[in-house]
This record gives structure tokens, sequence and C-alpha cells, in this order.
């Protein structure tokens, strides 16, 4: 299994881009992202709005992972889609949590595999959820800047612990209140310009949503194609529970990267089911043949059956079967993604390629 520290004398002679430790019998490769970005772990969160007892707590998110680690050990290496316990149940999440997650892994794997696959930058996390903002709606807190991710996540907690609510109409409130911020200081730089009768836009969105054709986060209809509600529950996850576990793509420079934290990645379903199962809607009864494509891959017949059945669950599948995808075809990292400064505050969508 991987080890979590570099040994003494792992490093000598090793090039620059790709470095190695060794633990037992076992050679596991660490990586810098900007440089070499190999993966071996892929979790995939599908999101959810749905809350229990009239907004007080959030309900599981539905899970799945893909492991591809190297074990030397073995002559030969097929990664596995994992999608059900070992006793059949959904993989779920209470929270999106470094304990919680844990807690997954080390039930369904064992203690040490939970330990380095969550203090691995070798671990790739894609989420369901908007991670940025259109860069005129960003939030000011104090001169001379605008607020960090980070901060927008102990926003949303903050929100969460003094008025106790989950749920569409929290979400609602929160980003309609960044909005109408957003709205009263564009309203003053109209009054200060000679384009006072310029109408705001509806809706800000960023430049990733007009690519993919995708939801704002300020949208609330049509309901299925609602993201805010699913996103300002896992903002406030990462608010209450902390964030400095991960490491956000796009909003932190290369030189703050850490390689024992997991990378997280805004992630769209969508292009999943078009650019890895080559299916133009999320048509589950086309699964079974679109996953032929991935013999390389361990599916069992309980996870396609989980997939055709559970159209939460196959989101979640396909999310992290689509990082591992994406990765393979080198597009979940891409070189010319690192130098785009307007990606520090609106992100962008993991694979999604740039116009």
């Amino acid at each position: 299994m991987p080890g979590s520290f570099l040994k003494p004398g792992a490093l000598k002679a090793t090039p620059p881009s790709r470095l190695f430790y060794f633990e037992s019998s076992t050679l596991v490769s660490v990586h810098f992202p900007d440089l070499n970005p190999h993966f071996n772990f892929f979790i995939g969160l599908d999101q959810t709005g749905a809350v229990f007892h009239g907004g007080e707590r959030a309900k599981p998110l539905p899970l799945a992972w893909v492991e591809t680690r190297v074990d030397t050990r073995s002559s030969s290496v097929r990664p596995k889609l994992t999608a059900l316990t070992r006793d059949g149940k959904k993989l779920r999440l209470d929270s999106f949590s470094p304990s919680a997650l844990a807690a997954i892994l080390t039930r369904e794997m064992d203690r040490d595999c939970a330990h380095h696959i969550l203090r691995s930058s070798q671990t790739a996390i894609l989420a369901d959820a908007v991670f940025g903002l259109p860069a005129e709606t960003w939030p000011r807190n104090k001169p001379p800047g605008a607020a960090t991710l980070r901060e927008l996540f102990a926003m949303a907690a903050e929100d969460t612990r003094e008025r106790q609510g989950y749920g569409l109409k929290a979400a609602a409130r929160f980003f309609d209140e960044i909005l109408a911020q957003a709205n009263r200081e564009s309203q003053i730089k109209r009054s200060n310009s000679s384009a006072t009768n310029a109408p705001p836009p509806a809706f800000p969105v960023r430049a990733v949503e007009l690519v993919a054709n995708a939801n704002s986060v300020f949208r609330t209809h049509p309901f299925q194609k609602n993201i805010q509600c699913g996103t300002y529950r896992f903002w406030r996850d990462l608010g209450l529970y902390g964030s400095e576990w991960i490491h956000l793509r796009y909003f932190e420079n290369a030189r703050d990267f850490r390689m024992d934290r997991p990378i997280l990645f805004e992630a769209y379903p969508s292009l999943m089911w078009r650019e890895v199962l080559k299916l133009r809607t999320r048509n589950r009864t086309q699964v079974r043949e679109a996953l032929k494509a991935f013999s390389d891959v361990d599916i069992s017949e309980e996870t396609v059956a989980l997939i055709e059945q559970d159209a939460d669950h196959a989101d979640a599948c396909l999310l992290a079967l689509g990082g591992y995808w994406l990765a393979r075809h080198g597009r979940l990292i891409a070189e010319s993604e690192n130098r785009d400064p307007k990606l520090a505050r609106e992100g962008w969508i993991a694979g999604l390629p740039r116009p």
C-alpha cells in the first residue's frame, strides 16, 4: 500500500517531474499536477439538494469511485469502479468532509488505504457542483480584494448556523444575497458611467456556462437544471467541516500545491454522458452497451444494474469513470488551463474543451 511520507534517500537522482517512494515491495508515483498529472483514485459525487426534517439536515450524497493504484506485486492491474458497499448497498456520503469519506473508505477498504487516499494529490474528486462565480458577482469583503472561494464556503456555513436551514429556500436566499450585492455595486458603477441605460443581465453566467450551455448558479428554474441547491450544500459542508484538506483546482497557484491533498474538480454529469459513454442523452437503457467501451475497467453486473436503475448513482458513477477517462486522455488537467487568470475567479468544468 502507498505510504504517507517520503522516506530518506528515496528522491536521489529522480527527475523533478516525477518522484517515487517505496513501501515494502510496492512502487507508487507521486506527482506534481502542473508537471506530470498521474491520478490513481477518482471519486465521483453527485449533488443533491434534498433534505430531512424540513431543512435541518441534508440527505447523503451519491458516491462512487474508480481505483487504478499500481501494485508492482501484481502482474496485471485492472481499474475498478465501485458504487456498492461490500454487502450490496448503495454508497452514500453523509457530508462532504474528510472524516465522512475516511469512514466509508475504511469500512470498504481498510484504514491505511483511506488515510493514503485522502492524503494524496493522486486522488481526484469530481463533484457535481459549481465552484466559482461570474467575475462581476464576487462579494467584496474588505479593500482591496474580493472574497476567496474558501471564504465563500465559510459564508455558507455561517448562513446555515444563523438560520438553521438547508434546501431550496436556504440556497436561494444565500445566492440571492450575493446577486443583490453585485447588482447594487453594478448600479453604482453604471451611475458613474455614460452607459446608464444598459440593463444588467437577468442572471450572470460564467464563461464556462456559456460554452457548456449550463445553468447559472443564480437561476432556480427549470427545476431539473437547478444546480444552486446542490452547490450550496457542498459549500456549506466545506465551510462547516473545513476545506484545507483539498486543493481547489484553478483557485490556487502551483506554488500553493501540496502533495498531501486531493484535488477537487467541478464536474458536469451531462458532459460525461456525452464524452465518456458517447450518449447524447441520459438514456440509461443504452448504458450497458455503452459501458463495453470500458473493457479495461472492472464493472460488476450489480453496478451496471445500479446505473440502469438509479439516476443519481448513475451520475456519481459517470463522474468517477469520467475522471479516469479524462486523465487517461490527458484532459483532466490540461497545461493550457494553468495560464488563464480568469479561471481563478470563475473556475472551469473538468474536461470541457476551451474555446
